[in-house]
């Protein structure tokens, strides 16, 4: 009896009790959760996800815009994509990318936080500034130097580049793909820092080149574990998973290091040509040229 009545009051759990409620617990958050999304509009049509994983495995690994453009073959000009808790939306043509990004682009302008943009302190470059009013600034400044009245004046230097890319291209045909991406880097380098860079130059060009391949690895979705977990930025380098506190502390040495470079070249490109026309010399033609910059204008500006 004694035994019997000690069995009552301390009853065992049973397994399936434990099931029970953890099952009745998720539900309960589920309809929570589609309680809470029934108030959100729907996102635009898009493959179906995963559960948990979500579209990672649409994500194409290497060639980003033709393999995306076969997904608004089957779902339209704007598609939506899930992945490790975000979402992502593709913009197949220019009129949708218009449609959002231009005209409603106070509802669109903002960039999603990324922790390697912090760690490298990348946020000087204008793609990776947020909507906040300095960003409002040199985005006043940009659109005034790119008015079609104000275009005319880039017409020399794009005509200089396309001339320097057909002659490489009629000496040595077999490298284009090398022509073009220097084509485009010089007249990049004319418009916004005022340099005059020659086939045979490869200082500056080697700058903007290896600033390009750290820019475009940092933006590549889930290119770095930090971005989906955050907190593993708390952990020292040697930890596991943390290898990508010893590149950004190698990419941050770099990216300052061009970006002081650009800068300082496009000082001495308004001192030997004080009216070239540059976007640098559009935005710091009121301060001394000779005198020293804060760092945080240096920063604000070479991007």
């Amino acid at each position: 009896m004694a035994t019997f009545m000690t069995s009552l009051n301390a009853p065992e759990t049973s397994p399936w009790l434990l099931v029970l409620g953890v099952v009745v617990a998720f539900s309960i958050l589920l309809r929570a959760y589609r309680a809470r999304s029934k108030k959100t509009l729907p996102l635009p049509p898009g493959p179906r996800p995963l559960p948990l994983l979500g579209n990672i495995f649409d994500f194409p690994k290497k060639h980003l815009g033709p393999e995306f453009h076969k997904l608004p073959q089957k779902y339209g000009e704007v598609v939506s994509l899930k992945a490790l808790g975000l979402s992502i939306i593709l913009l197949d043509t220019h009129e949708a990318a218009c449609g959002l990004l231009e005209k409603r682009s106070a509802n669109y302008s903002h960039r999603p936080h990324l922790v390697m943009v912090d760690m490298t302190e990348l946020d000087w470059i204008f793609v990776f500034q947020n909507y906040t009013p300095r960003r409002r600034k040199y985005r006043r400044a940009l659109q005034q130097s790119f008015v079609s009245e104000a275009i005319a004046r880039y017409y020399p230097a794009q005509l200089q580049t396309t001339r320097n890319l057909l002659r490489g291209l009629l000496s040595t045909p077999a490298d284009f793909s090398a022509h073009i991406k220097f084509s485009f880097a010089a007249t990049i380098l004319r418009i916004v820092y005022g340099l005059d860079v020659s086939p045979g130059d490869k200082e500056h060009y080697t700058l903007v080149e290896r600033l390009a391949t750290v820019t475009n690895d940092i933006a590549t979705p889930w290119q770095f574990l930090v971005e989906t977990f955050p907190s593993l930025q708390r952990h020292p380098s040697w930890f596991p998973g943390a290898g990508f506190k010893r590149v950004a502390a190698v990419w941050r040495e770099e990216s300052l290091s061009i970006r002081d470079k650009l800068y300082a070249s496009a000082k001495e490109a308004m001192v030997s040509a004080p009216s070239s026309g540059s976007l640098s010399e559009a935005v710091i033609g009121d301060r001394s040229v000779d005198g020293a910059c804060p760092r945080g204008d240096n920063r604000a500006h070479a991007g």
